[in-house]
């Protein structure tokens, strides 16, 4: 569930999105109580919102917004403006609130004087007389039930497979976690099924890394303490002996012109995106296996580390059977590092290192737990 804003007039034209804006209050009131049987009401909207993703995104939206704040009664044609507040969930408008006659009453910006992070409140009024004209989108209850089959779908994805059966067992797990009263069950399946569709079931082959799978490369990579960010915005990568960006190795696989010392954030992210594309492409050519999200994630992961899965025995027949044991797994990756360990005893210092790398990697594999991402190498933060 999110919520986006939309301020129009013929000066002041901005939407925030749902990263942007953290939440919304409507209240009805009255003047004071005598008031109660009059006319005299008032709809108060107020908007809540991140000030430092909406510089980092667009600062000239946070300049129109102060701009909103000096436009004086009387003063200006444009001391009214429409307001548009959705909220969506899945792509869906769950409910839509529009104030056409909207005038700014407050604003307030906080900010943390030890991160540099900051909030907003903006409260808006409707024009007394136009009252009438906001406009509700009712109350959808369906959507309501759809937010909670989304809300249980990680159940779900424990149970599939790529069998018919088991997706089926997937749809019951949700229809088991919420039944709403005086449903008729197949209904209640059916809604089932819709909530499924935001995941990707295995017997469709997913075949390219998403953005999380990006983040987890970057955060095995490079730790916290190994970028320079202000304020929680990531403003460089610096080279790691023959690594720059997020792990790309210069020495085995050459850019073919000298990369800066200190990589930009958009820079290192194209880069990495470039890596796990050609890790990718790979796959799709040589691997007939279907793998949910997380596995393939995961697997790109360990590919980015280590070199061609060929390397690991067995490791390819094993994905191609489609049949997953968390050891075995587990023992046919650290067996290569062990491996390496005895080529070249000198290797030893780093085994540790890859043991723990590889118990990552089956977390996400096994159970889509990514553990702590401080870095945010899509959006360009640290947390």
């Amino acid at each position: 569930m999110g919520t986006k804003v939309k301020v129009e007039s013929n000066f002041i034209n901005f939407e925030l999105n749902e990263k942007e804006v953290t939440g919304y209050k409507l209240v009805l009131e009255t003047k004071n109580a005598k008031y109660a049987k009059s006319n005299d009401t008032y709809q108060t909207l107020t908007i809540t919102g991140d000030v430092q993703r909406i510089v980092t995104n667009n600062e000239m939206i946070y300049k129109m917004i102060k701009d909103w704040t000096k436009i004086r009664y009387g003063m200006s044609a444009d001391f009214y403006v429409k307001v548009t507040v959705t909220q969506v969930f899945m792509d869906e408008v769950f409910r839509e609130i529009v104030f056409p006659n909207a005038y700014m009453r407050d604003f307030t910006e906080t900010i943390n004087p030890n991160t540099g992070e900051g909030s907003f409140v903006i409260t808006l009024l409707q024009k007394i007389d136009k009252v009438g004209d906001i406009v509700f989108q009712p109350f959808d209850e369906e959507f309501r039930e759809q937010e909670v089959y989304y809300e249980q779908r990680v159940d779900a994805v424990n149970v599939m497979s790529s069998s018919t059966d088991n997706i089926i067992n997937a749809a019951n797990t949700v229809v088991n976690a919420f039944k709403p009263n005086n449903s008729d069950i197949n209904d209640v399946i059916r809604k089932g099924f819709e909530a499924l569709k935001t995941i990707t079931p295995p017997n469709n082959k997913v075949s390219d890394i998403d953005n999380i799978g990006l983040n987890f490369i970057a955060n095995l990579e490079r730790n916290k303490d190994e970028v320079n960010y202000k304020n929680g915005i990531l403003i460089d990568i610096p080279q790691s002996g023959k690594d720059i960006g997020y792990g790309h190795d210069t020495v085995t696989n050459p850019l073919g012109y000298t990369p800066p010392e200190n990589m930009s954030p958009a820079d290192a992210l194209n880069l990495l995106k470039k890596d796990t594309k050609e890790i990718t492409d790979k796959f799709k050519k040589d691997i007939k296996a279907k793998f949910t999200q997380q596995q393939l994630n995961a697997l790109v992961a360990i590919r980015y580390n280590c070199g061609a899965l060929s390397q690991f025995d067995g490791l390819l027949d094993m994905l191609e059977s489609g049949k997953y044991d968390r050891d075995k797994l587990t023992n046919t990756i650290n067996n290569y590092y062990r491996g390496l360990v005895q080529k070249n005893p000198a290797n030893n210092k780093y085994l540790n290192g890859w043991l723990n790398r590889t118990e990552k990697m089956m977390d996400v594999f096994f159970d889509g737990n990514y553990g702590y991402m401080p870095i945010d190498a899509v959006n360009g933060r640290v947390n």
